[in-house]
């Protein structure tokens, strides 16, 4: 090791993420490029001190500081014992390096352009053994897309130099147990090295917040701001307070050529700016400093700048972004007429109705009544937030502006508020009215609504598709595809994709669902919020349905988080699928937690209970149902049924299933786990779902069916039933439907376990002769019945008297049954 090495912190917590690939191979070029205090420096000691016993090192801190490349010549001679320091002798030297040789160079970047450029020559010119590990704070001008094509250059970024949640978490634990939890720390630094650092520091000290941004501010002094000319310094603290920001918007706010002048400075001083997603096109202040930077500006100052901002955007047409800065430069009424202009299909970008929600709790009242537009806007934003009561009285406000002098406007008003009125009864549960009040506000929505109509068509397809109106729901869904690909929304797309999936789901074609649903969620992967919540989690429950519970967890923390952003109610949903997971795993506890959970978000985000109770009780129940608690199941399964009537056409949105079905179903397991015999009752009833090809509903309801043939004694049937409830489930792919075993018998669980684990029950097995075994074999070829008598030379008669006695041994009624029980039992391949 040299002896100028800086010692490791005794704190220092290693990260085998980044260390371990930094250490493995041989790229040319290591480049560790981040703003100050991303952990850059502790990196490279750290790797520095892992360096192979057969690498030579050379450690040099350029500190930031501008020296000459004579000072970095001889530093750097003297180092590898050259007798002469010249660039010559260097450049030799390096070039004909036949042992491994690490350079290490902390703080490039403010060195200077000759620094610089002296070290990309000596890159270029060095022999392979020579590797080159560099901490700057921008990236250098050296060719390096040539060294990333050739496998030369390994970089590691700012993204992936920020701390995880798991990291911070460790740091937390190394502290003297300050009051601060992960989760807060990395929402509030984003993972900045620094930033999570000076607030453990302000916990340890007992700062207040406005203590912890001072400490903040001198860090940032030190680091960055007092290097800085005056007028970037400022241009910085303004683009701080910015959202985010391009070359066309720093145009509009700084002198003609300005802009990009300033832009470019910053960027090569390293100045915290970074890019917005994947392009590099929309810019911002890093996150955990931009507030700091923002508030360090005069009031005045941001206040003008805000106004600017605005313009610029009122002048682009983009309302919602001229709305947030309207009201940031506290000019109410402009916001007010703004959000006016806004329609409704802004709302299923983005953060959506949340956002609105937003700038309605900043508006006085009087404002939000001041034009339909708004109470509309507002509306259909509680409304897609949950909030049933408050949109109603929302929808309420529009009759201030009825009647209207104008007979076509009249008319117009009138279908804006049948389609709120009627979207909140679908939701409350009365979908007999809902349809009737839809399809009048589709006669009276003008033509320009036409987001309007297809948010009210796709209500109308949602009701056919779960009353089984096939047709109906075909020229519904023709209708909107046709709309929504005329005005390529495809947020609108994706909601039609999701009606679809679900139907194919209905039928029990989960892997051409699956198929359908991750090309939606690949397309909507730049637009985020509600939509691209919802179909993470439509594809998480489908694969949930295919026992794939990994990746469907997976998704359903991803779809919360999207969701969770958007305020979007579906919130809920991703608790139950967390829960429904929980619970196959055996973990019950968990999946009460994550009941409670539920429960707890719904309520603080004033979602209305028929959004989110019914699932949260049905998964509550089946859990009960697991625990033998079936007096308690019966008695809410009998509430809701008693709701169900006052309810006509009441369905779960999620996944979109008749209510009452549900509830009879949950009513009917609970009185057959009390020992009542309802298998007459269950049979027809699974003969209708599998006629309507509610191939999941068919397979839950031959599993209760089971458990019904075993309350009545009938052990084989009860056998016959589970292995054909199993069939139908693996034949569609619904591994996860198998899950309702565990909350079933014990005889059921263990008959369901053997069938999976191809465990044989000897007593059946060994009264199969030899000849029926052979006759078992044929039929599990697919051979018919007379097939078999040919090739074993037997009569007809004989061999259907083989598959009778058969089937009564392997406890099942059909030939199918029987193939699905010989292979569970090994019997066949």
């Amino acid at each position: 090791m040299p002896h100028n090495l800086p010692d490791l912190p005794l704190d220092h917590l290693p990260r085998p993420r980044l260390s371990e690939p930094l250490l493995r191979g041989n790229p040319r070029l290591r480049l560790l490029c981040a703003c100050a205090g991303s952990g850059k420096s502790l990196l490279l000691r750290a790797c520095a001190q892992a360096a192979p016993a057969n690498t030579g090192l050379c450690w040099l801190d350029l500190r930031g500081r501008r020296i000459g490349v004579s000072e970095v010549v001889q530093r750097l001679a003297s180092m590898l014992g050259l007798q002469e320091a010249t660039e010559q002798a260097l450049e030799a030297r390096l070039a004909q390096q036949e042992r491994p040789l690490w350079i290490m160079l902390d703080h490039l970047c403010g060195a200077g352009e000759e620094v610089e450029r002296l070290v990309g020559r000596l890159l270029q010119l060095a022999s392979p053994q020579v590797g080159w590990w560099i901490a700057s704070r921008r990236r250098p001008a050296w060719p390096l897309t040539r060294l990333l094509l050739a496998g030369d250059l390994h970089e590691v970024d700012a993204r992936q130099l920020a701390l995880t949640g798991a990291e911070l978490q460790a740091l937390l634990e190394r502290q003297p147990a300050p009051s601060l939890e992960a989760d807060t720390l990395l929402q509030r630094t984003r993972g900045w090295c620094a930033g999570a650092a000076l607030d453990l520091l302000a916990a340890r000290l007992g700062e207040p917040p406005i203590g912890r941004e001072r400490l903040l501010l001198n860090y940032l002094h030190c680091e960055l701001l007092d290097g800085l000319p005056a007028r970037q310094r400022q241009a910085l603290c303004q683009l701080a307070c910015l959202a985010d920001f391009d070359k066309h918007l720093l145009g509009h706010l700084f002198e003609a050529g300005e802009g990009a002048q300033l832009l470019s400075a910053l960027l090569d001083a390293g100045a915290f700016i970074e890019p917005v997603g994947a392009g590099e096109e929309r810019l911002r202040v890093h996150p955990a400093v931009a507030g700091t930077l923002a508030a360090s500006l005069p009031p005045s100052t941001r206040l003008c700048l805000y106004r600017q901002v605005c313009q610029y955007f009122v002048e682009l047409g983009e309302d919602a972004q001229a709305v947030h800065y309207a009201l940031l430069a506290e000019q109410p009424d402009m916001a007010a007429s703004l959000m006016g202009r806004i329609g409704i299909e802004a709302l299923l970008h983005g953060e959506g109705p949340a956002m609105v929600l937003r700038w309605s709790e900043r508006l006085p009242e009087t404002l939000l009544r001041s034009t339909p537009q708004v109470v509309l806007l507002r509306a259909w934003s509680l409304l897609l937030a949950g909030r049933l009561d408050e949109a109603g009285a929302c929808a309420g406000q529009l009759a201030a502006f009825l009647p209207s002098p104008c007979r076509q406007r009249q008319a117009e008003w009138l279908g804006y508020w049948q389609a709120l009125v009627g979207q909140l009864q679908l939701r409350a549960g009365d979908a007999v009215a809902a349809a009737a009040t839809l399809e009048q506000a589709l006669q009276g929505l003008p033509g320009q609504a036409w987001a309007a109509r297809v948010l009210t068509q796709l209500a109308l397809l949602e009701q056919a598709q779960t009353e089984g109106r096939d047709d109906a729901g075909r020229q519904l869904e023709d209708a909107v595809a046709k709309v929504v690909r005329d005005r390529d929304c495809r947020t609108l797309e994706a909601m039609l994709v999701l009606q679809h999936a679900r139907r194919l789901e209905w039928r029990g074609e989960f892997a051409r669902a699956e198929g359908v649903l991750r090309r939606a969620n690949s397309e909507l992967a730049a637009l985020g919020g509600r939509v691209r919540g919802r179909t993470q989690l439509q594809l998480a429950r489908n694969l949930w349905h295919q026992g794939r519970l990994a990746e469907a967890r997976e998704l359903y923390a991803q779809g919360l988080a999207f969701c969770g952003a958007a305020a979007d109610p579906a919130v809920a949903w991703a608790h139950v699928g967390l829960a429904e997971i929980d619970a196959a795993q055996g973990d019950l506890a968990s999946a009460y937690a994550r009941l409670t959970e539920a429960l707890r978000c719904m309520q603080l985000l004033r979602v209305a209970e028929p959004l989110y109770r019914p699932q949260l009780d049905l998964l509550r129940a089946r859990l009960w149902l697991r625990e033998g608690q079936h007096g308690r199941c019966a008695e809410l399964a009998a509430a809701y049924l008693a709701l169900c009537l006052e309810r006509p056409g009441w369905h779960l949105e999620f996944p979109g299933v008749d209510a009452r079905r549900q509830f009879e179903l949950l009513q009917a397991r609970a009185a057959v786990a009390a020992g009542q015999d309802l298998a007459e009752v269950l049979q027809p009833w699974q003969q209708e779902a599998l006629r309507a090809r509610q191939l999941e509903l068919a397979a839950e309801l031959g599993f209760a069916l089971a458990e019904a043939h075993l309350a009545g004694g009938r052990q084989r049937k009860a056998q016959a039933a589970l292995f054909d409830a199993l069939a139908q489930a693996r034949r569609f792919g619904g591994p996860g439907t198998q899950a309702y075993w565990h909350s079933f018998r014990p005889e059921i669980a263990r008959w369901a376990g053997r069938a999976g684990d191809g465990e044989g029950e000897a007593l059946d097995v060994s009264q199969l002769s030899r000849r029926e075994r052979s006759v078992l074999g044929m039929i599990a070829e697919g051979l018919a019945n007379q097939e078999i008598a040919e090739r074993l030379h037997i009569s007809l008669h004989t061999v259907k008297s083989h598959a009778q006695r058969i089937n009564n041994k392997l406890g099942v009624s059909r030939r199918t049954q029987a193939i699905v029980r010989a292979k569970a039992l090994g019997l066949v391949h």
